[in-house]
């Protein structure tokens, strides 16, 4: 397995003090990365190695709770998931550079659990959400949206009047006059604005469904929630219709916290399961070929130096 995350796991005797998210998410990482197959048993003996449970019954109550969890993850994907839940064993049903799209969102997933391994890799995040923002758009469009990223990013050093511009031809709708300089600093790139995705018609007027993203790589991401703000794009754009908010990000979370983050939004909320939709069916190699090489060259060094015990 991967070594057992350093947060989460408290001492637990007669009350259940593991957080189950983030079991959960070391099984995961652990099938995926590490494991051909874990059983219950195996996930219990290192919680009570580590000392976690003295009672191997108690800490089967909570090993069985994760089970349950890993069971609704592996439905979530369809016939696209990394692993099966076959009774008390999960299998690996594909090594991390087949099911390139899901490794690599476990992955950025991991840096928040494992974090001493991550800062090896130093703490500039850019190419990592900029790949992050790509398998965004291309699990958009695989279900047939329109889309354009509209992110900021070195190289590509648009300031925002150039970004509102790309924006409104992509959507057909005006600019609104002086509301960029009304509205936005100076030094604006992108008012937190990454991919825009759109249903148009064929007519190619306003009146549509039209998203505006955020889409958020690292753990700091429940500060980004409630980014893009519609309402200030509204203002900059003269939308016939109001644009909603869409925020993805690579994690995995438990069903009540999905629910209350969702709220949140107030749109569309993706996270990794929802992400790898376009693999449903089974097509695991849905990403573009030149998006897996990019992401199968940043993960490789990653994967190679994961803390494996």
């Amino acid at each position: 397995m991967l070594e057992m995350p350093a947060h989460g796991f408290q001492r637990s005797i007669k009350v259940h003090r593991v957080k189950l998210g983030v079991l959960v998410d070391w099984i995961e990482a652990s099938v995926v990365f590490a494991d051909d197959s874990l059983s219950r048993s195996d996930v219990v003996d290192v919680l009570c190695e580590n000392e976690i449970y003295e009672d191997q019954t108690f800490a089967h109550e909570c090993v069985t709770d994760a089970w349950i969890e890993m069971n609704r993850r592996q439905e979530s994907v369809g016939q696209g998931s990394q692993f099966d839940v076959d009774g008390k064993v999960i299998k690996r049903l594909h090594e991390w550079n087949e099911n390139v799209a899901y490794s690599f969102c476990m992955l950025l997933a991991s840096q928040s659990i494992w974090k001493a391994w991550s800062k090896k890799f130093g703490t500039d995040f850019t190419e990592q959400g900029l790949l992050f923002e790509e398998l965004t758009a291309e699990s958009l469009e695989y279900f047939g949206w329109d889309v354009l990223r509209a992110g900021w990013a070195p190289g590509n050093a648009a300031k925002i009047e150039k970004v509102v511009h790309e924006v409104s031809s992509h959507v057909g709708e005006p600019v609104v006059p002086d509301a960029i300089k009304e509205w936005l600093s100076d030094n604006a790139n992108d008012e937190q604005l990454d991919v825009v995705c759109s249903d148009p018609y064929y007519d190619g007027f306003g009146g549509r469904p039209i998203y505006l993203f955020q889409c958020a790589s690292g753990g700091n991401w429940p500060c980004k929630i409630q980014t893009p703000d519609p309402v200030t794009w509204g203002r900059i754009i003269g939308f016939s219709t109001p644009p909603q908010r869409g925020f993805a990000i690579p994690f995995g979370l438990m069903p009540e916290e999905f629910r209350k983050r969702a709220g949140r939004v107030q749109g569309v909320f993706l996270d990794r399961f929802r992400l790898q939709s376009p693999a449903f069916d089974g097509n695991v190699k849905w990403l573009s070929n030149t998006l897996e090489q990019k992401i199968r060259r940043w993960m490789k060094p990653r994967v190679k130096t994961l803390p494996v015990v």
